[in-house]
């Protein structure tokens, strides 16, 4: 059996093993971290401009992929080459850095952390943070959709069909907790100080698109295929 390595480069550089155990590892690897950061094979090679076919066939332990084409993948998956094919890897982590989406001062933003399936329903993960006096409005988004908001510091007000009659309103500090139904549209605004949270929402995964909290949203939301 025959050896690889995949480059000379010593930042690249790992031990030699057999041609069939870094496919093996590769396929393992790829699947695990996918899965951690709540990617569809689809979303990985799209993002990474790889054919859907050359990603199948990797993580199916098939292949002869090049250092640029590992290289790509590895960049959408946050980790490097070298953790991507390394055998015998005991444990995968997904971390996502606070710096690593670059973002506009002085507006509010909700950045997705993490779209991941929990049964029959999709749930998306968005980091939030707003400077005070702020403001972002969301559309109504059905009776199905369920959002909730946790506080971690500021104040938010959170204010649900705000020209209509059958509405409501929450004003949240630091440490509290509110879930509510999107059904109608509701408006985010920070009124005490830069604010800093956590926004989850939770629909069926049968929806032709996903709900998007706002326009500002940094990803591109929509559903698992």
């Amino acid at each position: 059996m025959g050896t690889a390595h995949l480059s000379d480069d010593p930042e690249v550089a790992y031990s030699v093993h057999p041609v069939d155990e870094l496919l093996t590892a590769l396929a393992r690897n790829l699947r695990r971290y996918r899965t951690l950061r709540g990617l569809s094979s689809s979303e990985v090679a799209q993002r990474s401009q790889i054919a859907r076919a050359t990603l199948s066939a990797l993580e199916a332990g098939r292949g002869n992929p090049t250092l640029d084409t590992l290289s790509a993948i590895a960049g959408v998956l946050g980790v490097g080459v070298p953790e991507l094919v390394a055998p015998g890897a005991s444990s995968t982590m997904a971390i996502i850095r606070a710096g690593e989406e670059e973002r506009e001062e002085e507006r509010f933003s909700f950045r997705l952390l993490r779209r991941f399936r929990a049964g029959p329903c999709v749930i998306d993960l968005y980091d939030l943070r707003a400077k005070e006096g702020e403001s972002r409005m969301s559309h109504a988004h059905g009776d199905s959709v369920l959002a909730h908001v946790v506080v971690h510091t500021g104040s938010l007000n959170v204010r649900v069909d705000p020209d209509g009659t059958q509405g409501g309103e929450a004003s949240l500090g630091t440490g509290d907790y509110l879930a509510f139904t999107a059904d109608a549209p509701h408006e985010f605004t920070a009124v005490g100080g830069e604010v800093r949270g956590t926004l989850l929402i939770h629909y069926p995964s049968d929806r032709e698109q996903a709900p998007v909290p706002a326009e500002t949203a940094l990803l591109p939301a929509r559903a698992l295929e």
